[in-house]
C-alpha cells in the first residue's frame, strides 16, 4: 500500500549531474536542444550517462558560444586575481 500523501507529480525522475555539466551543454545547445536533453536524461535507456552523453544522443554537436556576461561584472576581484599571475 503506499503512501497517500505522495501524488504522481512526486514521482518523476531525479537527474544528477554536476553544474559543470549543465554548464557545458548550455554552451553548445539552442533551448530546444537543452530541454530535450533532460527529457532524454529522464528516460530508463539513458539511465546511469553523464548528461554530457545524453546531450551528445540527442542532438547534433553543438558549437561553442561566448560566456554571456562580463566576468568582472560578476566578480570584481577576477581581474586582480589574472593580473597577479
Amino acid at each position: 500500500m503506499g503512501d497517500p500523501e505522495i501524488i504522481e507529480a512526486d514521482m518523476r525522475p531525479v537527474i544528477f549531474c554536476s553544474m559543470q555539466e549543465v554548464a557545458d551543454i548550455m554552451f553548445i545547445s539552442d533551448e530546444n536542444q537543452f530541454l530535450a536533453t533532460f527529457q532524454n536524461a529522464a528516460k530508463e535507456e539513458f539511465k546511469g550517462w553523464s548528461l554530457r552523453e545524453v546531450r551528445r544522443s540527442t542532438a547534433a554537436e553543438g558549437v561553442g558560444r561566448a560566456y554571456p556576461l562580463d566576468i568582472n561584472d560578476l566578480l570584481p576581484w577576477w581581474a586582480d586575481i589574472r593580473d597577479a599571475k
